[in-house]
C-alpha cells in the first residue's frame, strides 16, 4: 500500500517528507507561530543572514527523528511518536527564543523565581492543539501522549537523579527510543544534529561533522547496557560503528566553534542584552 505523505523542500535537508498526523499539525496556528520566533535570538543583528525560524528547524528535527528510527528499525507506532515528538519540541519557545527564559527569570519583573522551561510549555501546547482540534486527538492515545511527553520534558526527575530507570510509557527496551530527540547520555541528538547544520550554512561556517556519515557509515543500532551504577536493569541505547569515532567528535567540536564564532560573539551578547532590556 502506498504512503500518503506531501513533500516539502528544505534548504539544509532538501526533499522533507510530511505523513498526515504531523500535516495536521503544523497547519495550526499555534504551531504557525513559531515562523516568528528567531532560532538564533538576535544573531541576525550581526549576522544578517541567521534569520531562521524555529518553524523550520522543528520540521528539521521530524524529518531527521524518522530517518534515525528507521535506521534504528524502530515500529510504525513508535517511528510516528518520536516523529510528533521532534516536530513539536520547541513548540512552547517564547519571543527571541532563549532570550525569553532568561527574561521569565529577570529579577526586575514580577515573576522573578518563576522556574519556566520551553519543555513544559512545549508540551502543555500539544495538548491545547489537540482540544482545539479533535482529528489530531483522535490519532495520539492518552498512553502515546504520555510517551510524547516523556520525549520532550524527559522521565521521572527523582527517579532520574537517583540513578533508576525514569519512564513509564516505554520500557528498559525502547530507552533507545528517549535518546533521538533529546540524549541525556551522550548528547549526541537530532536536534542538535539539525540546528548545527541549520545554524552553520545561514551563519556560512564549515562544519566538520557528516550527517550521512553518522546514519550510514555508523550504522545506529540499538545494544544493550546496563541503566546505571545503582540500577542494573539492562536497556538498550543508541550505538554507533567505531569507525565514526572521529565524526562524532567532529559534531562537538562544530558545535564549541559556533559558540566561539558566533552564538557567543560580543556583539551578538551585546545585541541580547539591548533586546532583553526593551522587552521589560
Amino acid at each position: 500500500m502506498e504512503e500518503d505523505y506531501k513533500l516539502v523542500v528544505d534548504n539544509v535537508h532538501g526533499i522533507i517528507k510530511l505523513y498526515p498526523l504531523p500535516y495536521l499539525i503544523i497547519n495550526t496556528n499555534i504551531f504557525k507561530r513559531l515562523k516568528d520566533i528567531m532560532q538564533l535570538q538576535a544573531t541576525h543583528e550581526v549576522f544578517p543572514t541567521a534569520n531562521h525560524s524555529r518553524f523550520e528547524h522543528s520540521l528539521g528535527v521530524m524529518h531527521l527523528a524518522r530517518k534515525l528510527c528507521e535506521k534504528l528499525g524502530t515500529s510504525k507506532e513508535d517511528t510516528d511518536m518520536v516523529e510528533v515528538a521532534g516536530l513539536c519540541h520547541d513548540l512552547g519557545h517564547g519571543p527571541y527564543s532563549h532570550l525569553w527564559e532568561r527574561f521569565v527569570g529577570d529579577p526586575r519583573i514580577e515573576n522573578s523565581g518563576f522556574k519556566w522551561e520551553h519543555e513544559e510549555s512545549s508540551y502543555e501546547m500539544l495538548r491545547l492543539i489537540m482540544e482545539e482540534q479533535p482529528e489530531i486527538k483522535e490519532h495520539i492515545s492518552d498512553h502515546n501522549l504520555l510517551f510524547i511527553k516523556e520525549l520532550i520534558c524527559g522521565g521521572d526527575k527523582e527517579k532520574h537523579e537517583k540513578g533508576f530507570y525514569p519512564y513509564s510509557a516505554r520500557g528498559p527496551e525502547k530507552l533507545y527510543l528517549y535518546e533521538v530527540i533529546s540524549n541525556k547520555q551522550t548528547g549526541m541528538d537530532v536536534d542538535k544534529m539539525d540546528y548545527l547544520l541549520r545554524d552553520a550554512k545561514a551563519l556560512k561556517i564549515k562544519l566538520k561533522w557528516e550527517l550521512s556519515r553518522f546514519l550510514e557509515a555508523g550504522e545506529p543500532k540499538p545494544l544493550d547496557f546496563p541503566y546505571s551504577n545503582i540500577d542494573p536493569t539492562i536497556v538498550k541505547r543508541i550505538a554507533v560503528r567505531e569507525k565514526v569515532t572521529k565524526n562524532i567528535q567532529q559534531l562537538f567540536s562544530d558545535r564549541v566553534d559556533l559558540h566561539a564564532n558566533a552564538y557567543q560573539h560580543k556583539m551578538v551578547k551585546m545585541f541580547d542584552l539591548v533586546s532583553g532590556d526593551q522587552a521589560l
